[in-house]
């Protein structure tokens, strides 16, 4: 018993120089991201404008993504959907291999960035003519009833999402990255999905999946965010 405080001394140091190494280390300590943070920050536009180089190399020059549906349209998006996939996709909550180191890299270069980014893409001017499916009017008709009773609540009469809830637009996105993502929520291969979404959608036959994203690719987004046709 005489040895003890001795060795309580020894612990504390021991635990105070672990912790003085701990605070050294880039990172910790820090808040962690998280898109209220990031939107708490004034963005720079063009600082955004400079860093969305990067993206474009997949995106395009102008985000409008690719019709065969391996990149989706992110100009308009709303910026904290931006933000959201971005951390999603760096911490391993959304999978998407393509774009993993890249997410990482603007995530560790911290929060400002993502502001500045996400607002860059948000300004840009959506694609005036993407890809869309192809159904005649009645599978149309059959496909709105289906999007206002499983979509609308969350998405919006016309797919113009919500920002302050992180609900993504999907108006003017191309019909073939609508229908892969619809499937991969589905099967649950798409981690960061509301769960309630997959439930709505998890006994849906394939056609039907089909005819929703068709439905969904024709919500026209207003003629203020859309760029000139050519």
């Amino acid at each position: 018993m005489m040895g003890m405080p001795g060795t309580v001394s020894v612990l504390s140091s021991r635990v105070a120089a672990l912790l003085l190494v701990l605070v050294t280390i880039p990172g910790f300590g820090e808040t962690p991201l998280s898109v209220e943070h990031v939107l708490r920050l004034e963005p720079n536009i063009e600082a955004g404008k400079a860093r969305f180089e990067t993206c474009s190399h997949c995106h395009g020059v102008d985000g409008w993504g690719a019709y065969s549906g391996a990149y989706p349209q992110i100009a308009g998006q709303h910026a904290s959907v931006v933000i959201k996939q971005i951390i999603d996709i760096s911490n391993g909550h959304r999978e998407n291999p393509e774009m993993l180191l890249v997410a990482q890299e603007l995530s560790a270069q911290g929060p400002q960035v993502l502001a500045d980014l996400a607002a860059y893409i948000e300004s840009l001017k959506m694609n005036p003519d993407p890809g869309v499916g192809v159904a005649d009017d009645e599978e149309l008709g059959s496909a709105s009833t289906t999007y206002r009773d499983v979509c609308s609540a969350c998405h919006g009469e016309n797919g113009e999402g919500n920002a302050d809830k992180v609900i993504p637009l999907l108006q003017g996105q191309n019909f073939e990255y609508l229908l892969r993502q619809l499937k991969r929520i589905q099967s649950g291969l798409r981690k960061n999905s509301n769960p309630k979404m997959r439930e709505l959608i998890r006994q849906m036959p394939e056609e039907q999946l089909v005819l929703l994203a068709t439905y969904i690719s024709r919500l026209e987004p207003p003629a203020s965010k859309l760029a000139p046709y050519d």
